[in-house]
């Protein structure tokens, strides 16, 4: 059962405060392409009504995403989302509010942490590096396109990527803006791919397959990333909280996996991905925001049980 009977705290360790209204008890990681938002039409036109429920009940939405920094900030304007959220597929959590990010430092150990500046804000976002830089990954990367056949997403031209994504070119440049993974379109065989994957292992990178790509990135998924912000969020609010997550594909297991309440989205667009070894799984009926509302809205009605 969702633990839904939640008291607000001031959370106000080592000096600094964070949101006092904020009812600890349910955190949300939600895929966006194919999950919150359509995969064909990019629209969450269908979540809206239960997304505006979760943010009445101050319940954080967590993106947890394969895309960039620049089109997760864009997507949290337009949603008025204001969470920290986490980027190409678990190599970076970001932090719009200066004061959370100050909290989480210690909780992250030694990570990384960049600052970098924010799409119409004066305060810029403070990002911990989980994953690989991108210069290393195509350091390692490249010389493989000698042998295999495929297309490097921030290298290719900005037509091509419209065409393959169904993007805008303002939308397709900031799907290009790539840090810490990079997505391939794979024009070669699926043995070829096989052999891809192997040559991929033993560089240390870590290859998953989204909706749309393969994506390449360092030792470092949407699960590690999930349980690293579900340890900031306990540590400064000290309560416990469950964890919810909503995905759609193949690079989304990993977030299953490490969720309490795990949700598998159907897509109009390809097959479930096996997920055998998730417990607790919920699918949906609907597919994309239309299933993600429906799923939401059965767990977060009060005694409702798995």
């Amino acid at each position: 059962m969702l633990c839904l009977l939640w008291t607000p705290i001031i959370a106000s360790q080592r000096g600094c405060i964070v949101n006092t209204e904020l009812r600890p008890g349910l955190l949300i990681f939600t895929d966006l392409d194919g999950t919150l938002i359509d995969h064909y039409s990019y629209s969450a036109d269908a979540a809206l009504g239960t997304l505006a429920e979760l943010q009445a009940q101050k319940i954080p939405v967590i993106f947890n995403t394969s895309k960039t920094i620049e089109e997760c900030q864009s997507l949290a304007s337009e949603l008025n989302v204001n969470c920290p959220f986490i980027v190409e597929n678990g190599s970076a959590i970001c932090f719009p509010d200066q004061a959370f990010a100050e909290l989480a430092r210690p909780v992250m150990g030694s990570a990384t942490w960049q600052s970098i500046e924010a799409m119409d804000d004066d305060q810029p976002l403070s990002v911990c590096v989980l994953g690989a830089e991108l210069a290393s990954i195509h350091e390692q990367l490249m010389p493989l396109q000698s042998s295999f056949d495929f297309l490097v997403l921030s290298m290719t031209d900005v037509d091509t990527v419209c065409e393959l994504t169904g993007l805008n070119k303002e939308q397709a440049r900031k799907a290009q803006q790539r840090r810490y993974s990079e997505p391939l379109i794979w024009r070669d065989s699926e043995p070829a791919l096989a052999g891809f994957k192997k040559q991929v292992a033993a560089l240390g990178l870590t290859l998953l397959q989204g909706g749309r790509f393969i994506h390449v990135l360092g030792p470092s998924d949407k699960g590690r990333a999930l349980q690293a912000l579900s340890a900031c969020y306990r540590d400064i609010y000290q309560k416990p909280f469950e964890t919810v997550a909503l995905g759609d594909s193949g690079n989304d297991l990993a977030m299953l996996q490490a969720a309490d309440h795990p949700v598998l989205i159907r897509s109009p667009a390809h097959a479930l991905p096996t997920h055998n070894n998730i417990k607790n799984l919920r699918i949906s009926q609907s597919t994309g925001p239309a299933g993600w509302a429906e799923c939401i809205s059965e767990l977060i009605q009060p005694g409702n049980k798995q």
